[in-house]
C-alpha cells in the first residue's frame, strides 16, 4: 500500500521517534499565534462596536469592555506592526483584564436582572428567580465573549515562540 502516513502528511520524517525540528515547531506556533491574534483583534473590533452600538456606556462598568477592546486593538496593531515584545507580553495582562471584567459583567448582568425580576414579583425565590433572571431583559451570558477574548489572548500570550524553542533546546 503507499498511502502516507500520518506522520509523512504533516511534513514530518517517518522515523520512529523523530519529530518536528525546532525550527518547524516555532515556525508553526508562530503561525497560530499569528490567527490568534487576528481572532483577538477581530472579535474585540466586532465586540467594541457593537458595545458601542447599544450604548454600553451608562457608568463606569459599563464602558470597562469598551475601552479594554479598544486597548485590545491598540495593542493587536503595535504588535502586527512592529512585534515588539513588550507590547506582546503587555496582552498577557490584558487577556487577564478581559477575563475579569467578563466575570464582573456576568455578576452585574445576572444581579440587574434579579433586581428587575423581584420588582416584578417580591416572592420570587430560589430556582425560580434564577430561570426568571437568567431569562431577564439584559442578556446574562454576553459578558461571556469578553470571557472569550481573553482566553484567546491568553493563549496568544502563553505560546510564545522564544519559549518553545529554548525549552527544546534545554532537552536535546
Amino acid at each position: 500500500m503507499s498511502s502516507l502516513s500520518e506522520r509523512e502528511a504533516l511534513g514530518h520524517s517517518a522515523a520512529p521517534g523523530t519529530g518536528p525540528s525546532a525550527s518547524e515547531t516555532v515556525a508553526s506556533i508562530s503561525s497560530l499565534r499569528r490567527w490568534l491574534l487576528a481572532l483577538f483583534a477581530l472579535g474585540a473590533l466586532g465586540t467594541g462596536s457593537e458595545l458601542l452600538l447599544l450604548g454600553h456606556t451608562e457608568n463606569l462598568l459599563q464602558w470597562q469592555p469598551v475601552v479594554l477592546c479598544g486597548l485590545a486593538l491598540v495593542a493587536c496593531a503595535l504588535v502586527a506592526a512592529s512585534r515588539w515584545q513588550p507590547v506582546q507580553r503587555a496582552i498577557g495582562a490584558l487577556a487577564w483584564l478581559f477575563v475579569a471584567s467578563g466575570c464582573t459583567g456576568l455578576w452585574q448582568h445576572y444581579q440587574s436582572n434579579v433586581e428587575f425580576e423581584l420588582e416584578m414579583e417580591p416572592g420570587l425565590s430560589g430556582l425560580d428567580l434564577f430561570t426568571a433572571a437568567a431569562r431577564g431583559a439584559t442578556p446574562f451570558l454576553a459578558p461571556g465573549a469578553i470571557i472569550l477574548l481573553g482566553l484567546l489572548a491568553l493563549l496568544y500570550a502563553s505560546s510564545d515562540p522564544e519559549n518553545v524553542a529554548a525549552g527544546s533546546r534545554s532537552t536535546d
